[in-house]
Parts: structure tokens; sequence; C-alpha cells
């Protein structure tokens, strides 16, 4: 099953703890806490993929020594050791790519963002340029 974000984010839906920042008037920077309890830089790496999901591998990379098993669905699936790097967790952020967020009356559609470590916590930033009017 896949779930479908919102595709507006509204002001007044902005949750308390993130910032915004208008550095140009065509740019915002929205930042958001991310809810992990991941570990600092030094024992974590964090790799953003996907749409909006951020994956925090051990540092060093660390080649999973054992078989992984998880599920999909009703079948048990199963990786062979070596084939992939051991992850302290994954988080997903409340923004995913293409995203629109109205902002003071204006549009403004996601893109990138990067992964950063500050007051003990790790944070997602993302930029949104304003979107162009379709009249």
């Amino acid at each position: 099953m896949m779930l479908i974000a919102e595709p507006y984010i509204l002001e007044d839906q902005i949750a308390s703890g993130w910032l915004v920042e208008q550095p140009k008037p065509w740019l915002i920077e929205i930042t958001e806490p991310l809810t992990s309890k991941v570990p600092n830089p030094n024992l974590a790496i964090a790799y953003c993929c996907y749409i909006n999901t951020v994956i925090f591998y051990v540092r060093p990379y660390q080649v999973r020594t054992w078989h992984h098993f998880w599920r999909c669905g009703a079948s048990l699936r199963a990786e062979k050791p070596g084939s992939t790097f051991d992850e302290w967790g994954r988080v997903d952020s409340a923004l995913r790519w293409d995203q629109i967020v109205t902002w003071k009356g204006e549009e403004f559609e996601c893109g990138g963002g990067q992964v950063f470590w500050a007051h003990k916590r790790w944070w997602m930033k993302r930029w949104a340029r304003r979107r162009k009017n379709d009249n």
C-alpha cells in the first residue's frame, strides 16, 4: 500500500519547532526537526534518498556480516551477508519533493534538501521555489 502525502501544506499547518526563512523573494528555506533517536555524526552518516526518506548508516560504513530478515507482505525475505551496509535507522521527513507549501499568501514548490546536526538533534532543511502563476 502506498501512502500519498497531502499535496499542499498551508502556513497554519507548519508544525511548531519548524523554522522558515525567506532569504530571497522567490525562495524559502524550511527546516524541520527529524524525529529520530539516531546518535550524533561521530557515529552516524545521514543519507537522503527516495522522496522523503533519510537513512542513517553506521559510521564508518560497516558491511553486514549476518543475514538480514524482513517481512514483505506474507513472505519472509533475507539479504545475504555482505550485501548491504549496517543502519541506525530510517526516518521520513514531513515534506517531500515537489510538495506545494503556501507561505505568506504565495505558493512554493519544495525541492531537494540537506540533513544536518544542530542543538543535539538531526534536522532536514529543504529549499522551496516560488511557483509561476499560470495566468
